[in-house]
């Protein structure tokens, strides 16, 4: 196999109980449509402007172009005869299926899939229907291929490991995963099922298990868990399957005691904290989520974040997912940002939060992770106090940060208890100050005796 070879889409493979059309499809878009264009309950939609502007590429997918808002383009042209080999081996796996079946099953949706894209989809019925097909089955086939290497550690590699592209560099893998969550990358989810439904076979995962396995992110990196107990129906697309797996439990209520929302503000950044006698510690109990941030006697605990390469596209894109939902929905990774927004302003906090073990950078510059938090906010609103997944932890920090005495104890640490020399010097002062005032004790009470 090869990365590179034409965008055109080829006659798919004969497999089962049928063909393709002899017609040839490209992926051009024609200047006029002929689709119909319902206007009802969109899930894709164009990232605005505003949001786009701060850094253009990270809504931009790399490699391959999923759903009609980034297909044809150039940049993603050359994984074009993958998708076709990932076609020709989802007939290998079932040859009961034909590819005049899985056509139909796309036309017989068409509008309902229109309907999901918020802009005007410019191509023709029979080239968006094959679009539809070929990248569903990409994302399948694919998720079959992760879960059948050692990548899973699941299995032995098949023999596909060393002729498939995609698997031969890390970095190919990374990107196509980074790809498959950009926002306006995506295709309906019940296109995804309606077709695993029918090529399947004996497969016995549920294509939510499937797919999720397909990013398996390490414990640190977004505290990953699986929530295959959503009802499929419920589900967009694959970025609404991972925004929902990483979903803290409804019943997780942070702000049960929130007073006097009216006085609420934003708390300083970790350098801040540190000389208000705020300290700093990383959540060591596994069984919480990257979201469940803890302070209690002065301490503040979070959970270890990995920041790298692929995290900033990661985080824009789920940010731009909640900022089109319904206002009533929680927004957990917006708080989650705008939390650690407000911590990290500085280099120097980010040098702070990672010595606590906190932020394991894989930038490698702790300005390069001031520069992202301090740019990742830009243009997104201040959540509403009510909403706010930390508002009363917000509140319970201001409130210890007010007390001048913690503010003093603070400075005490940082000028006499910061190295072992310096806590002896201190001592050594304290004993000599005792010692100088019991001697002067002493000479007083033997002057006033004569």
């Amino acid at each position: 196999m090869s990365l590179t070879g034409s965008s055109e889409l080829r006659e798919a493979p004969e497999a089962g109980r049928g063909s393709a059309d002899d017609e040839t499809n490209t992926y051009e878009i024609p200047p006029c449509p002929d689709l119909p264009y319902p206007r009802e309950l969109p899930h894709v939609y164009r990232v605005h402007q505003h949001l786009r502007e701060v850094n253009p590429a990270a809504y931009e997918p790399n490699l391959i172009a999923i759903g009609p808002y980034h297909h044809g383009k150039e940049k993603t042209s050359m994984m074009e005869e993958t998708k076709l080999q990932y076609l020709s081996s989802i007939f290998r796996r079932n040859d009961q299926v034909s590819w005049s079946e899985l056509i139909s099953l796309v036309a017989e949706r068409r509008t309902e899939v229109i309907g999901t894209y918020s802009e005007r989809v410019y191509i023709s019925s029979q080239k968006f229907d094959t679009m539809m097909v070929v990248d569903a089955c990409f994302i399948i086939e694919l998720a079959f291929r992760y879960r059948d290497t050692d990548l899973a550690g699941i299995r032995e590699p098949f023999w596909f490991r060393e002729h498939d592209p995609i698997f031969q560099t890390d970095w190919i893998i990374d990107n196509v995963q980074r790809d498959l969550m950009v926002f306006e990358n995506q295709i309906p989810f019940f296109i995804l099922r309606i077709i695993y439904d029918e090529i399947k076979g004996s497969e016995d995962s549920t294509l939510s298990d499937l797919l999720l396995a397909l990013f398996p992110f390490p414990e640190g990196r977004y505290s990953y868990k699986q929530r295959t107990e959503r009802e499929p129906w419920r589900i967009d697309n694959l970025l609404d399957l991972i925004h929902g797996s990483l979903e803290p439990p409804q019943n997780d209520n942070l702000n049960g005691n929130c007073e006097n929302i009216s006085s609420w503000r934003l708390i300083g950044s970790a350098t801040d904290l540190e000389e208000a006698n705020i300290q700093f510690e990383k959540q060591e109990n596994s069984s919480k989520s990257l979201f469940d941030i803890e302070f209690a006697d002065g301490i503040l605990r979070i959970p270890t974040i990995i920041i790298e390469d692929q995290t900033e596209s990661f985080i824009r894109n789920l940010m731009a997912f909640e900022l089109y939902r319904s206002w009533s929905d929680p927004n957990f990774i917006t708080d989650y940002v705008v939390f650690l927004h407000c911590l990290i302003n500085s280099s120097a906090d980010a040098k702070l939060l990672q010595s606590k073990g906190i932020i394991m950078n894989r930038l490698g510059d702790n300005e390069a992770v001031a520069s992202f938090l301090k740019t990742i906010t830009v243009s997104i609103t201040l959540p509403v106090p009510s909403n706010f997944r930390y508002t009363e932890i917000f509140q319970e920090i201001n409130r210890f940060q007010d007390r001048k005495l913690n503010r003093y104890m603070a400075i005490l640490r940082r000028d006499y208890f910061n190295s072992p020399w310096t806590i002896s010097s201190f001592v050594a002062a304290v004993v000599l100050l005792v010692i100088t005032f019991l001697s002067t004790i002493f000479t007083t009470m033997q002057t006033f005796k004569k």
